[in-house]
């Protein structure tokens, strides 16, 4: 986690984090962390009354 996530707290060390990137180097991303997973959002458009 050194270089990407660091605490304010003295003497809390970060081991483990879950983060969502928004950026638009994934591949970047990619290359610095060992696990990543690609979030795929599946939107349904419902109609307006019935239609």
């Amino acid at each position: 986690m050194r270089g990407a996530l660091r605490s304010e707290i003295p003497g809390l060390l970060p081991v483990q984090a879950f983060a969502h990137y928004v950026g638009e180097d994934r591949e970047g991303i990619r290359a610095r962390f060992r696990r990543v997973h690609e979030c795929v959002l599946y939107e349904l458009k419902l109609g307006q009354g019935g239609q």
